[in-house]
């Protein structure tokens, strides 16, 4: 067999498996859009998909209209510039109208080392610039950037699995038990919830493809909003 007849039949392979993959992944989001309708009607919720365009990634929104919580799921979208190739979104943020923390902002995670703790307290100060929130702005929030600069490690309640940045001691305003539930039930390590004065939000790093998984961050979102509420502070 010549080299040429080698070659030909490995890019005959090469093109065949591109194809088969296409042909997989047209299928799996097609069934994915069916299981998104699905899910809205079943839950009685809101559901939009808006398509990628240009630089802006595609995103899934849910909403309860009787909770008025909000899902929003943020594919990746990785765009090849010269050499490299850069990658937008991929998150997903459940939202809740209350509780809020007026004037100031608290971020939960799931327990970080103190000296870690400590040392992200301090390089969001060094990052507090007009051009450094502006950035984490556009990742995390306005709230985070506009508060850039100002959040300090607080101390957590005995017992809970939890680290806390904020502005001002939250502990008299919110509850942190049902957080740590939440951070906990979410399943993601990098998960974080964000209280300011635009509400409460539950923040996972990745964006939740499956009906399934979005459903039950849904159903996390709830039982965190019912169980804050409960245990609301004057």
């Amino acid at each position: 067999m010549t080299s040429e007849i080698v070659a030909l039949l490995a890019v005959v392979v090469l093109v065949g498996g591109m194809l088969a993959l296409i042909v997989v992944s047209h299928r799996t989001e097609k069934r994915r859009r069916a299981e998104y309708v699905a899910l809205a009607e079943r839950r009685g919720w809101e559901h939009v998909f808006e398509r990628s365009r240009g630089n802006r990634p595609a995103e899934l929104h849910f909403l309860d209209p009787a909770s008025g919580i909000e899902l929003v799921v943020t594919r990746k979208l990785t765009r090849k510039s010269g050499s490299g190739s850069t990658t937008k979104g991929g998150s997903t943020v459940a939202s809740l109208r209350e509780p809020r923390l007026q004037g100031g902002l608290a971020v939960y995670t799931p327990p970080l080392d103190p000296k870690l703790a400590q040392a992200a307290s301090s390089m969001l100060g060094v990052f507090d610039n007009s051009v450094a929130r502006f950035f984490i702005g556009r990742l995390l929030g306005e709230e985070v950037g506009d508060h850039l600069g100002q959040l300090v490690e607080q101390p957590v309640p005995q017992g809970l699995p939890l680290s806390i940045l904020a502005t001002v001691d939250p502990a008299p305003f919110i509850e942190a038990a049902p957080i740590a539930r939440a951070l906990n039930a979410s399943g993601d390590e990098k998960a974080m919830v964000m209280v300011s004065t635009q509400g409460t939000r539950l923040r996972l790093g990745r964006p939740l493809n499956e009906a399934a998984d979005i459903e039950r961050l849904f159903d996390t979102a709830q039982a965190l909003a019912a169980d804050l509420g409960a245990a609301a502070r004057p």
